[in-house]
């Protein structure tokens, strides 16, 4: 998902920042041993700060991973959670 995400959040002309990344994908009580099925994951993305809202505006890759992450995991179980958090961390 986020080999995506660094692909379509590149830019040129404004100053690129570091970013981590965390996005939560669990799926709670899935299956006959009601198991959680935990695919979180953390990056860090080099890129401009303009890029990185736009990630989360309606059509943004940031939020369409999320709704797909929704999507995927509703049908799993019940219960589940699909976050995604970018905070800055330096220059790169």
């Amino acid at each position: 998902m986020f080999l995506l995400l660094i692909s379509l959040l590149s830019a040129c002309g404004d100053q690129k920042l570091n970013y981590k990344c965390t996005c939560t994908r669990i799926a709670y009580n899935v299956g006959e041993n009601e198991e959680d099925i935990d695919t979180s994951f953390s990056e860090n993305i080099c890129d401009t700060y303009d890029n990185i809202e736009a990630a989360f505006d309606i059509n943004g890759s940031l939020y369409n991973a999320l709704e797909e992450c929704r999507t995927e995991l509703s049908e799993q179980s019940n219960d589940y959670e699909c976050e995604c958090d970018c905070t800055y961390q330096s220059e790169c």
